[in-house]
């Protein structure tokens, strides 16, 4: 099934999307719906980047929801290393020299 990101504001799809995953599938999914970085995390990092007037609120989520899809990225990249590898399956954690191969190819 293609599904977009603004397929999720669709509740009739989510409901189809929803109904056609596994158990493990459904977990994992509430697991990345729920994720986030904590903002004062976030905060301390941008903090030693920026001056410390540039800093909001705002401006912290949008960084931390970066970070998030920049994650999903490297998830997304490091298993298809794998596959074009031919290592492993699917249900294996994913390997840290698989995350390094998916840094290096995002960058």
């Amino acid at each position: 099934m293609n599904f977009s990101i603004d397929d999720e504001r669709d509740p009739e799809k989510m409901r189809a999307l929803l109904a056609s995953m596994t158990p493990q599938e459904e977990d994992r999914f509430e697991h990345y719906r729920r994720s986030r970085f904590h903002r004062g995390t976030i905060t301390k990092v941008m903090q030693q980047a920026l001056p410390d007037d540039k800093l909001s609120d705002e401006s912290t989520i949008v960084v931390a929801s970066l970070a998030k899809m920049y994650v999903g990225d490297l998830v997304k990249a490091a298993r298809a290393e794998r596959v074009r590898r031919g290592d492993g399956d699917s249900t294996e954690p994913i390997t840290p020299s698989e995350f390094a191969a998916a840094a290096r190819s995002l960058q």
